[in-house]
């Protein structure tokens, strides 16, 4: 089964995190994922599938944007997460709808005009095959519009913060490939635009957005515990069994310097990436 991995991850402890902080979640990444609905150029009655969907946050803003006649759904292989997803629509009374599925196998029974995705599509264990597969899901001329972590170094979700912990963790004995599934897979165009071109894409474009992420908490201590239990430092600390408590002391210093008017904020930077099917 492809994926296997990333199937177990997310339908276990992860999955259960990520459902209780999706709120936070997507405080952190709304201009993001704002920034993916203006790129995608929905138009009203489009239909748009929104892939590694979490709890539904952007398929909910895909559907606002094609309002009744359109029709937005969300895929992701997390059923906790498509639980919440669906809660989430219900409770806007939004016709946004939910599959549990692998988008690397599954495909849509009537070809859709958009694809759209959140930081959902850097999981893949192998991106070709997954984004051929996906390309038979969208009409011809159809356009995909994802957003995708540029490296960690330019980000403070991967660089900063792992930096201020790395004292916590035993360091691979392997250096890890930067192209393994993983949050950070994505960030060189030169690999994204080869497998992209692979599967059949064309017109790949990359589009750099820098900005800050706001973070949910009323101090230092609130927010490090927010991050401690997601991304890349919560993976490792479950792996490690490395105890939550130091974690949050050596990330709190690190967020002291990014406080500004008593909010707390990450540094992001991030690729808007949008291809083509060709007509």
């Amino acid at each position: 089964m492809p994926n296997t991995d990333q199937i177990e991850y997310w339908n276990g402890e992860a999955g259960a995190t990520w459902v209780t902080q999706a709120e936070a979640l997507d405080s952190l990444l709304r201009e993001v994922g704002d920034a993916v609905i203006a790129h995608s150029k929905l138009k009203v009655g489009d239909s748009v599938l929104d892939i590694g969907c979490g709890s539904g946050a952007l398929t909910l803003a895909a559907q606002a944007r094609v309002g009744n006649t359109g029709q937005a759904t969300g895929l992701d292989i997390s059923k906790p997460l498509i639980q919440n997803a669906e809660r989430r629509a219900g409770e806007r009374k939004s016709r946004a709808l939910f599959r549990q599925a692998d988008a690397s196998t599954w495909r849509a029974d009537e070809p859709v005009d958009a694809i759209v995705s959140r930081f959902g599509v850097m999981f893949f264990d192998d991106p070709t095959a997954a984004f051929a597969n996906i390309l038979q899901s969208i009409k011809p001329g159809g356009v995909l519009t994802f957003a995708c972590w540029r490296s960690p170094k330019e980000n403070d979700m991967g660089g900063g913060l792992m930096k201020a912990v790395s004292h916590l963790f035993t360091p691979p004995e392997v250096k890890p490939d930067p192209t393994a599934p993983g949050p950070f897979a994505f960030a060189d165009q030169t690999y994204v635009s080869t497998f992209l071109d692979k599967a059949g894409w064309r017109d790949v474009n990359f589009t750099p957005w820098d900005g800050r992420l706001p973070l949910t908490g009323n101090n230092a201590q609130e927010v490090a515990g927010f991050l401690a239990r997601m991304g890349p430092i919560g993976r490792v600390m479950r792996e490690q069994n490395v105890a939550v408590e130091s974690v949050i002391d050596a990330l709190i210093p690190f967020l002291e310097t990014r406080k500004q008017n008593e909010a707390f904020a990450l540094n992001g930077a991030v690729w808007i990436v949008t291809a083509r099917r060709a007509a």
